[in-house]
């Protein structure tokens, strides 16, 4: 994956900041990285927005648990702009 590529993934996890994690400062800007990678290679292996949102929810409970994860509902929008994202580059 590409720097551009990265930061633009970056923008839009960060802009939804599902975990709060995220301070809105740059110093922890790369916080969601490892998630980031994950979905990146799913995608691939997607071809629809419900299997990729699916995928995304399970990227999340996968580093985080499902408790802090929450609901499948929460990733809905994150996955389509990360879909449509991913689907244009």
């Amino acid at each position: 994956m590409d720097t551009k590529l990265l930061n633009e993934m970056r923008r839009v996890v960060n802009k939804y900041d599902p975990i709060k994690i995220y301070s809105g400062k740059s110093v922890n800007f790369d916080e969601y990285d490892p998630e980031i990678r994950d979905i990146y290679f799913i995608f691939k292996k997607c071809n629809s927005l419900n299997k990729f949102t699916v995928e995304v929810h399970r990227v999340f409970k996968r580093w985080f648990d499902k408790g802090i994860a929450g609901d499948k509902k929460k990733y809905v929008q994150l996955s389509k702009d990360l879909f449509k994202l991913l689907k244009n580059y």
